[in-house]
């Protein structure tokens, strides 16, 4: 292998490696978020449901 075409599979191998690390770390946020939006969801319904009982 020449040397242009070892640098040039190097900075491949790098390019992937950051795709990698960067989906991991949008993978992470989004599931952070989902999580977060579940937690909202359900205090919502908790508090829509006192709603209700101090309307009756």
């Amino acid at each position: 292998m020449s040397k242009n075409s070892m640098k040039y599979l190097a900075l491949g191998l790098l390019a992937l490696g950051f795709t990698g690390l960067s989906s991991c770390a949008y993978q992470q946020v989004m599931s952070e978020r989902r999580a977060e939006n579940e937690n909202l969801k359900y205090q919502l319904s908790k508090e829509q449901a006192r709603g209700e009982k101090l309307r009756q």
